[in-house]
């Protein structure tokens, strides 16, 4: 595994054209689908991302018959969304589990989930700290029924329940409670479960689905818009753009195909192409970035870097979902942008400042900073593009892309951006 890794840009040109993965969200959705429906049917253009393939490996194991007396080990690792996933559907499958996942996992909160599943009738306790994994399951028959599920932490942990729903004698009502975080997730799920059949009726808050069964069919999944942001990031901080990125679409699933909307705003156009998008630029000038990011979590590292890249104030709200992810990305953002010169301060709840360094004397000798990653792949691609601004920039343990977006690195040099191993 590499250490660090160099990276420098020459110019401030963005030209090219370059092939997305695919949704890591949908592929994650569509395999739990699939494992529920309990058919197999064809996935095209799957994810190759860490996670993905991990859930999948997962979940090929779980045809095998285990006992219902010693433990089997299921290790998510640091997949948060193979875990609450999993958690949910291991309470239904036959067998006693023990799903468990690394040290940061171990730090993440689960009791929402927990005590939604276990109003339904899920047999599961906590091996170690309560409300953290990891979680002793006894997969049996749950009936279903009405709960209420704290929704303001991880959508994930409402998606989880969702997928089971159908498979419940009762069906489901779900309430969910607190102000929702990631509602486009949420969204993404109910409108996956449909393409498979699955009638629900969602009125506000409320969420019902009856007994019904999966009708498994075969699917190609779109490109990963998440993926995109860091390219829309790279035009901002560019001068010409000419980029074609292939395999998104205008009228996608993943609510993080609100960047093309975004990025508007700092001069990055975007033309819907039969293939995919086209960006380009046009002169922008300065402002104040201010943005509700509460459905949108993980562009938040992307628009911050973008911000301080470009010397422009943000106030950034809605963003306490990130304070639970790979890392505390908030506290991390805000070590990483230090070493820039740029503060990003906590100014009142659940808001943050991003005040930049002002415009360097072009005389001044530019310093390589090192930025780290804590495990976080969106660390190492958000402050990637940095290079751009500051001429190159090194980045600690860049193996971590590999959780969503493998060929990350090779993208970058095939658009000029030169990458040495340190």
């Amino acid at each position: 595994m590499k250490q660090q890794i160099k990276i420098k840009k020459q110019n401030k040109k963005l030209v090219g054209s370059i092939y997305l993965p695919s949704s890591k969200s949908i592929s994650n959705r569509i395999l739990m689908i699939c494992f529920l429906s309990r058919e197999d049917f064809t996935i095209n253009n799957l994810s190759t991302a860490k996670d993905t393939v991990l859930l999948a490996k997962i979940l090929e194991s779980l045809s095998k018959k285990y006992s219902d007396k010693i433990p089997t080990v299921i290790d998510a690792e640091n997949a948060g969304t193979a875990f609450r996933f999993l958690t949910a559907a291991l309470c239904i499958t036959p067998g006693k589990w023990l799903l468990t996942g690394s040290k940061r996992m171990k730090q993440r909160p689960i009791k929402p989930l927990v005590d939604a599943l276990i109003k339904l009738g899920a047999n599961i306790k906590y091996t170690d700290k309560k409300n953290y994994p990891p979680l002793l399951i006894s997969g049996n028959k749950l009936s279903g029924g009405e709960i209420e599920i704290n929704s303001s932490v991880s959508s994930q942990f409402v998606s989880a329940i969702l997928m089971i729903a159908p498979l419940l004698s009762r069906g489901l009502k779900i309430i969910l409670k607190n102000k929702t975080v990631s509602s486009p997730y949420i969204s993404m799920t109910l409108k996956l479960m449909r393409s498979f059949g699955i009638e629900f009726q969602k009125n506000n808050n409320i969420i019902e689905i009856a007994e019904q069964k999966y009708k498994a069919k075969k699917q190609t999944i779109e490109a990963d818009w998440s993926a995109a942001s860091y390219w829309y990031e790279i035009a901002a901080l560019s001068n010409e753009v000419d980029l074609i990125i292939n395999g998104l679409t205008k009228n996608s699933l993943q609510g993080d195909s609100i960047i093309f909307e975004i990025f508007q705003k700092f001069g990055v156009k975007t033309k819907f192409t039969s293939e995919g998008i086209h960006l380009s630029k046009e002169k922008s000038s300065s402002f104040e970035f201010n943005f509700d990011f509460a459905d949108y979590p993980d562009i938040v590292q992307t628009l911050a870097v973008t911000c301080a890249g470009l010397n422009y104030t943000g106030t950034f709200s809605g963003i306490q979902s990130l304070k639970i992810k790979e890392t505390n990305r908030v506290i991390a953002l805000k070590k990483e942008l230090k070493k820039i010169d740029c503060l990003f301060e906590e100014q009142s709840e659940n808001k943050w400042k991003l005040i930049p360094k002002k415009i360097i004397d072009k005389k001044e000798k530019l310093e390589t900073h090192s930025i780290k990653t804590y495990k976080d792949h969106r660390m190492a691609m958000a402050f990637a593009p940095l290079a751009i601004c500051k001429g190159e920039i090194i980045i600690e343990d860049p193996d971590v892309v590999i959780k969503s977006y493998p060929g990350f690195w090779d993208d970058l040099k095939s658009i000029g951006f030169e990458i040495e191993e340190l």
